[in-house]
């Protein structure tokens, strides 16, 4: 090296590059966007803005949709707890007159049962005992339950109404009233509801009675199914074999006698019914 360039040398040392800058000195390569480059960062913010100016209706349209969303569940909510509210108030009035005559009706049954001596100590007037005429019994009150299930079709009070009739059917011997007027309060409820899984048992009782057993175990399958309704499948159970039976179907009948005992319990009533029915019918099968 000549004595020149190392002189040059000396007085001109190159400085180190500190970390995080370039080689010019300037801003690093590693920094964000808009301080390496502002122009195109605002450039990225004006095309931006330029697009929603653009197609501003098509952002409003989106925004408008998802308001009328929010506000028509909101609103349909608001509807339901007011259409539910009314059918349930419809439902106490109606519910409030059956339960007078029938109360009626049982005290006066329970005076009947008395001792005579018992009866004459008692001293109270025995209020009008039931005729076994569904019409003359109870034609004053039924048709306003009746008209809940018509018009308040998918309310809890709706369910509510044709559990109480179904079962005052059944009793007065109207399993085709009973059956019909469930179905109709079943279309509108869910099996996972537990009125929509009464009504249901309600429905299939009502078919079984009338003699379609066929159609009420498959109606009884749905609670049997649904693991939301577990309280009731000791008794669905029980009342499955019962059909079963009935069509003659002696393997099914004996899986759901099982099937009910094991469900209930070794203490229940539905246990021992469901065991006693399971060896008559094991008896009759050798036989």
């Amino acid at each position: 090296m000549t004595d020149l360039t190392k002189n040059n040398s000396q007085k001109n040392p190159q400085t180190p590059m500190s970390p995080g800058k370039s080689a010019s000195g300037g801003v690093p390569a590693s920094a964000p966007l808009e301080l390496r480059d502002p122009d195109g960062f605002q450039e990225i913010v004006l095309s931006g803005w330029h697009w929603v100016e653009k197609n501003a209706l098509t952002v409003g349209g989106i925004i408008l949709v998802g308001l009328l969303i929010l506000t028509g569940v909101t609103v349909k909510n608001w509807l339901n707890t007011r259409a539910e509210r009314k059918a349930q108030d419809a439902y106490y009035s109606a519910e409030r007159k059956f339960s007078k005559v029938k109360e009626g009706f049982d005290r006066a049954k329970m005076h009947s049962m008395m001792p005579a001596a018992v009866a004459a100590k008692d001293g109270k007037n025995p209020e009008v005992a039931a005729t076994g005429d569904l019409e003359k019994d109870y034609g004053a009150v039924l048709p306003d339950l009746e008209k809940i299930v018509q018009t308040q079709s998918g309310t809890s009070a709706s369910a509510q109404a044709a559990i109480l009739l179904a079962e005052t059917y059944l009793a007065y011997n109207r399993p085709e009233k009973a059956a019909a007027v469930t179905e109709l309060a079943a279309k509108n409820l869910t099996v996972n509801s537990i009125l929509g899984a009464l009504v249901r048992v309600q429905l299939g009782s009502g078919l079984a009675a009338k003699g379609d057993c066929k159609e009420a175990v498959n109606v009884w399958g749905q609670v049997l199914t649904n693991a939301s309704s577990k309280f009731l499948h000791a008794d669905v159970s029980l009342r499955s074999g019962i059909c079963f039976e009935q069509i003659n179907d002696i393997q099914k009948a004996k899986e759901m006698y099982q099937k009910a005992a094991a469900e209930a319990g070794p203490e229940s009533s539905i246990s021992s019914t469901a065991k006693g029915l399971a060896r008559a019918l094991d008896l009759k099968t050798k036989i």
